[in-house]
């Protein structure tokens, strides 16, 4: 992910889909801008999503992520969290904005 592909297109956040094939968990994301640069920012999104075996679709607007410069943004974070042995599947990942959210 890039930031400045975010704001050329009029990018306002990241869509996706996710599961547990047993079991529940949680999902965290988290926008880093300046990535392993001594500018770095990190951006953790204050709400996680709560995961289960039945597919959960997750709108994350870029505004839900604390003062986030989208411009240098380089890297999307997510930290999974579940019993051990937890399985996630994650699919179809796409940008919000514009555009049809089933693409």
């Amino acid at each position: 992910m890039r930031g400045w592909f975010l704001e050329e297109h009029g990018a306002t956040g990241v869509g996706l889909w996710l599961r547990v094939k047993k079991g529940t968990g949680t999902a965290a994301f988290t926008l880093i801008a300046n990535a392993l640069s001594t500018n770095q920012v990190v951006s953790r999104r204050a709400e996680a999503v709560k995961v289960s075996t039945s597919w959960t679709k997750a709108m994350l607007l870029f505004e839900s992520f604390p003062k986030a410069p989208l411009g240098d943004v380089d890297l999307f974070s997510i930290e999974l969290s579940g019993e051990s042995g937890t399985e996630f599947l994650i699919d179809n990942v796409y940008l919000l904005g514009r555009w049809r959210d089933d693409f």
